[in-house]
């Protein structure tokens, strides 16, 4: 499998400590997962606008600390690629920063939004000066919502996290955000906006905080690792088979609009299992009204090739049902693993899995843990030749599953999935 190619634009600096610690963070992860990632520095005056020569192809973007850059917008550029080419990307500090003048500027049409530090005449400061700056301080920040970023860290508040900045979202416009895509992810205790994240992305994610500060201290900090995973994932799906009318398949959490598409394929893939005598789920279990708690409780995840949807699966961090005798919290699990008939063997099954094994590991757990019907040979056969051990057969309710498990903490087991997918 190749190695996934992140960009880390900005104007390097071996002075700047959140550049040193950056470098320092690719290397923990380098420790950890060998040959899985290759980043390279890109300067913001190597950028123009619409010159995609530097862009292409990447698995990722980290807009990084150090503004303002030497060419704001080329740092622009960057950060609008990643945004409408669905490329991982991650801003902290300034890249935080511009991540909201982007957004402003091109999506919401406002062109005079502005940066208080570039131009302190705007009559559209969008971004301002901090009444009290956070030059080498520290603060909790906290999660009003649901959302990628609270998942990430597992829980409703964190920290303290490292500030060296001095500007941030004005207050006064904030309203901006309201009903867009950009949600507001994270707030600090006084309530002033401190990360944002793109609704319906696969990964981008601004925080006016140093993240990759905790690497100077030898830690891999959780959203850098997140991010990372995720520029993986997008290289693992890159190697797969392409499926007809894709080049790759892209996942993503469902949403209200997709209940119908996730029914589709669900039923379809049931009926394809009764075909063969066995039953894979009953009519009960695939009823919409039921299907769409899921979906609304953030628990449901597309796969979709060129657009289409064709396949789906259900990741949850609890299961008393099937997995009653496991420890809480060490755990993520799959259920509802399904592909359309017309994508089988195109590599979607894969990517779900992949997605679904870094997914887990950016959330801290230990195990990924599925459950299939014991009379399904093939299906627990591909389950093991990707890396799950089987753990236990159980009769549960109507069932009698046997149920697999992946060590995440196993570098053998941990990168099989992704070695695999490449094949």
């Amino acid at each position: 499998m190749k190695a996934a190619r992140l960009a880390l634009v900005g104007d390097f600096n071996p002075g700047i400590a959140a550049h040193a610690s950056i470098n320092q963070a690719v290397a923990l992860f380098r420790a950890a997962h060998a040959g899985l990632l290759e980043t390279a520095w890109i300067s913001t005056g190597q950028l123009r606008p619409g010159d995609e020569t530097l862009l292409r192809g990447l698995d990722g973007v980290w807009c990084v600390p150090g503004s303002p850059y030497q060419n704001t917008a080329g740092a622009l550029w960057a950060i609008q690629f990643a945004r409408t080419h669905r490329t991982p990307f991650l801003g902290t500090c300034g890249g935080y920063q511009h991540a909201l003048l982007e957004y402003v500027r091109h999506v919401l049409g406002r062109a005079g939004a502005d940066h208080q530090e570039l131009r302190p005449e705007s009559e559209f400061s969008l971004l301002t000066r901090l009444s009290c700056p956070l030059l080498e301080k520290s603060e909790m920040v906290l999660f009003p919502g649901p959302g990628r970023l609270r998942a990430i860290y597992g829980r409703e508040e964190a920290g303290p996290e490292c500030y060296h900045c001095s500007y941030g979202l004005n207050p006064a416009h904030e309203f901006l955000f309201q009903n867009t895509a950009l949600k507001i992810a994270a707030r600090s205790p006084q309530g002033l906006v401190r990360a944002v994240e793109l609704e319906g992305h696969p990964f981008f994610i601004g925080v006016a905080f140093q993240p990759e500060r905790s690497s100077l201290e030898g830690k891999l900090h959780p959203l850098v690792n997140a991010f990372f995973l995720a520029a993986v994932e997008r290289a693992a799906g890159a190697g797969l088979s392409p499926a007809p009318g894709s080049l790759r398949p892209s996942i993503r959490r469902a949403t209200a609009r997709d209940t119908d598409s996730v029914v589709a394929i669900l039923r379809e893939a049931a009926r394809w299992v009764e075909a063969s005598g066995r039953v894979m789920w009953r009519d009960s279990e695939l009823v919409p009204a039921r299907l769409a708690a899921d979906v609304e409780a953030g628990l449901i995840y597309l796969a979709e090739c060129g657009g289409e949807a064709a396949g789906t699966v259900k990741f949850q961090l609890d299961d008393a049902f099937f997995w009653p005798d496991v420890p809480a919290g060490e755990s993520a699990f799959l259920h509802r693993l399904a592909v359309r008939r017309r994508w089988a063997g195109t590599g979607v099954s894969r990517a779900l899995l992949d997605w679904a094994v870094a997914r887990a590991g950016s959330l801290g757990k230990r195990w990924l843990r599925l459950d299939c019907e014991a009379s399904r040979p093939r299906l627990r056969a591909f389950y093991e030749s990707i890396g799950f051990k089987h753990h236990s057969d159980r009769e549960v309710g109507p069932y009698f599953v046997s149920r697999y498990e992946m060590d995440l903490r196993h570098p053998a087991r941990s990168q099989t999935v992704f070695k695999q997918a490449g094949s």
